[in-house]
């Protein structure tokens, strides 16, 4: 078989993939939606962090495009990329030093994801919240464990665990299973990374800027009582 052919019956795979994931739109609009709704967050911040925020919209629609084409493991790598990117984001924004190194390539800056999600100083720390949101001080255990659970069982794609090898196969195929848990991550994700722009962000935020976004957190987040107040929202009832 010619080079050619045999990328052209690749293609024909994948866009026989492409159409069966059509049939369950709701992959393309959810994580349309999420990259969406984490543009308008970033349209409310200033700095270096916006445009770490701009690569995560970008990995939740790749992420989408890859498993369209039932390039699964490459949907949830991409995935992980975003989770990444979101929290490294939110650590450079406290530590200016730090991105700047980072963005000028020095290795000992990279992005660590025992840095960021460190229970002592990272993002869900409650130094953190501490710095920037104390009333979330006791929702930070909780994220921090989501986010070392989703990043556990993302980075299995990436290092090609077996288990992941049995689920993707080593042909192109269509997999629901794999389709529906990426949906799961992606929700997750998304909530993990909104979570931690709350925490950081919001009470710098103006009540314009909070009247915008207020659509986007109540759904996901009405149930936590600092962020639904400070968004005009009732107190618990005591």
């Amino acid at each position: 078989m010619k080079i050619d052919q045999y990328y052209q019956r690749l293609n024909k795979k994948s866009q026989a993939i492409f159409t069966a994931t059509l049939e369950r739109p709701e992959v393309l609009a959810k994580g349309h939606s999420a990259a969406l709704d984490l543009y308008r967050l970033r349209s409310c911040i200033d700095g270096d962090e916006a445009t770490m925020l701009d690569v995560v919209c970008t990995q939740f629609e790749t992420s989408c495009l890859a498993l369209t084409y039932g390039l699964y493991r490459s949907a949830f790598t991409s995935l992980r990329l975003a989770l990444e990117f979101g929290l490294g984001a939110l650590h450079f924004s406290t530590n200016k030093l730090a991105y700047r190194e980072w963005r000028n390539g020095l290795t000992e800056a990279d992005i660590k994801w025992a840095t960021i999600n460190s229970e002592d100083s990272g993002v869900f720390s409650q130094r953190f919240a501490s710095a920037f949101f104390p009333a979330l001080n006791e929702h930070m255990g909780d994220y921090r464990k989501r986010a070392a659970q989703v990043y556990r069982k993302l980075s299995e794609y990436v290092h090609g665990n077996n288990a992941t090898w049995k689920a993707t196969g080593l042909a192109l195929s269509y997999n629901s299973v794999l389709h529906d848990s990426f949906l799961a991550h992606l929700k997750e994700v998304s909530e993990i990374i909104i979570f931690g722009i709350c925490c950081r962000f919001l009470s710098e935020l103006t009540p314009a800027q909070l009247e915008e976004i207020e659509p986007i957190l109540i759904p996901t987040f009405a149930y936590i009582e600092p962020i639904r107040t400070l968004l005009g929202g009732p107190k618990d009832s005591k």
